[in-house]
This record gives C-alpha cells, sequence and structure tokens, in this order.
C-alpha cells in the first residue's frame, strides 16, 4: 500500500541517509577491527583539518610504514558525534572522502566509537599524536572552499557562483568557531592532555606534552619546514624525515576562485576580533604575531560582501 507508514517512511531523506550511514558502518568495521596495535608503534596524526597533515601524514607514509602503523583522524570524540545532527556528521564523511588513501576516515559515531577504544584505550604500548595549529581565519576560508561541492550541492560550485554568493555562503555556513573549540573536544577531552596548561614556545612554534603512554607533539605552521622536519625526526625518534607539501589550495581546481575570493573579500572587525582574540589565537600566537595577522585581514580589500 502507498500509503503505508513504511512506504512513507521510505520516501523521507533521513530514512535515506540513515540506510547509508548503516552500509558505511558496516562496510568500514572490519578495517576498524585490524588495527595492527600490538605489533608496530602507532603514530597519530590527529588534527582539525586545513593545517598541512596530509602532507606529514603521506610523508610519513611513504618512508616509514614499515616502521610505524600511522593513521590520520579530524574526530575521535564519540560524545560529539553522537551529539551532531546528522547534516554535520554528513559534512564531516564529505571532507573524509575527500582525503582518499588516510589511515583512518570514521564517519559516524559506531566508527569514531571503536577507533577512539582501540587506539586510546585497549592499546598499552606508548601512541604518539601529531597535532597542528593555524591562523583561524585562513584555516576556515580553506575548510569552506575544500567543501563548496557539500555546502553547496553541486561539484563546482566555485564556477557557477559568483564572488559574492560564495562569500554568502562562507558566513552562513562555515562553522567558524571549529578551530577554536577542536583542541578541548578532540584533544583534552579525547586524550587528556590539557593543551592550554602550560605556554606555548612562540618562538620554536614547537611544543611537546606528555600523559601516561600519551605524547603530543604541537606543530604551529609558522614554523619553517627545517624546523618541523627536526621536530618530528626527534619525536619519532627517527634519523631522517622531509615533508613533502600536497594540497595546497591555490593549486587546487578551485585555486583560481580561491585567490580571487582572498584578494576581494573583506573580513569584517568583528570576526578578525572573534578569532584573534579567542583562547585559542592567544595561547598559539605570540602578541607580536596576534597584531600582525589582524592588521593583515584588516588591510584585506575593501570589497562588499
Amino acid at each position: 500500500m502507498t500509503n503505508s507508514p513504511l512506504f512513507l517512511l521510505r520516501q523521507r531523506k533521513t530514512y535515506q541517509l540513515l540506510k547509508w550511514y548503516v552500509k558505511v558502518a558496516v562496510r568500514r568495521l572490519p578495517k576498524v577491527s585490524k588495527f595492527n596495535i600490538d605489533q608496530k608503534p602507532i603514530v597519530l596524526i590527529h588534527q582539525m583539518g586545513k593545517v598541512g597533515s596530509l602532507s606529514i601524514y603521506h610523508s610519513l607514509k611513504a618512508d616509514y610504514c614499515h616502521q610505524f602503523d600511522i593513521y590520520h583522524t579530524h574526530f575521535l570524540n564519540a560524545l560529539y558525534a553522537l551529539e551532531s545532527d546528522t547534516q554535520r556528521r554528513d559534512h564531516d564523511w564529505q571532507i573524509y572522502r575527500q582525503n582518499q588513501g588516510s589511515g583512518l576516515l570514521p564517519s559516524d559515531f559506531y566508527d569514531i566509537t571503536r577507533i577512539h577504544n582501540q587506539l586510546l584505550v585497549k592499546t598499552k604500548q606508548p601512541l604518539k599524536i601529531i597535532t597542528m595549529v593555524r591562523d583561524p581565519i585562513s584555516r576556515n576560508i580553506s575548510a569552506y572552499f575544500q567543501n563548496l561541492h557539500w555546502i553547496w550541492g553541486m561539484s563546482n560550485a566555485y564556477q557557477e557562483k559568483s564572488i559574492p554568493e560564495l562569500a554568502e555562503g562562507f558566513w552562513s555556513q562555515a562553522n567558524h568557531d571549529f578551530p577554536l573549540e577542536w583542541l578541548d573536544r578532540e584533544i583534552q577531552d579525547v586524550v587528556g592532555l590539557d593543551v592550554y596548561a602550560q605556554p606555548f614556545p612562540h618562538d620554536s612554534a614547537i611544543q611537546k606534552l606528555t600523559d601516561g603512554n600519551h605524547n603530543l607533539l604541537i606543530i604551529h605552521t609558522n614554523a619553517s619546514d627545517q624546523v618541523k622536519n627536526q621536530a618530528l625526526q626527534q619525536f619519532l625518534e627517527i634519523e631522517h624525515f622531509e615533508v613533502k607539501r600536497l594540497h595546497v589550495s591555490e593549486k587546487k581546481e578551485y585555486g583560481a576562485v580561491y585567490k580571487k575570493f582572498l584578494s576581494e573579500v573583506k573580513i569584517p572587525e568583528w570576526y578578525i576580533d572573534k578569532m584573534f582574540n579567542s583562547r585559542f589565537a592567544r595561547h598559539f600566537f605570540s602578541e607580536e604575531e596576534r597584531q600582525k595577522r589582524m592588521e593583515y585581514w584588516r588591510k584585506h580589500p575593501r570589497s562588499n560582501m
């Protein structure tokens, strides 16, 4: 009967999404259950996205996959996944699907819970975690362009939408608080390390924190490649390492539009203040760096949004 409750339910988008999530979860569970947690040291590159982490991940995979089990994640907080609505979880999954080849790409509460248990609870061996921080405005714009196809529901939004339309989408659709909250939610709540408990060494732009078996390396994108390489060598206790750059936004298919967006769109004063007067920015940027970045965004072209 076309009017049966089951028929009506099947017509609902929520049913289709639920069906898809279950399919994804079932397909991915065998991968999650095959962690080699007792054979090689684990390196977890756990970060907020759009901070240059894939360059580190792929560089390590290329040269040290025989020595470490290397994984790449953005989310391990199961409570966050459970509380997130369907739209946000779908958004998160789109980010992961773009990062083909990454070690772990959790898409929902069940995957994230199992990954969390395997990597952070069941394993008894030391876990080396690498995370990165970046100018939050730059990070948010980069993340927005990375996900244009999902936000606008079309694969070529960067071609179909004008700069003013893309700007409106940025202000209305992007999760602007994401970089300000990520370390609390995904490092302190999940790993148990409070990154704000100790001053960040702005001169080196590198910090190491330890809590039991969990060793955390924080890398600021301000650090030079040489400093990053040396820090990773010391942290992982390897003789040689060189980060090979990947995923530079200007070089992607939407690169020209991305550059035009940066050159034409005005960043309002309220947004600059919100980002750089946040606890995140005050901790990871020196006062001089913070003022320079604020002035940089203030001097951006004054076109109307």
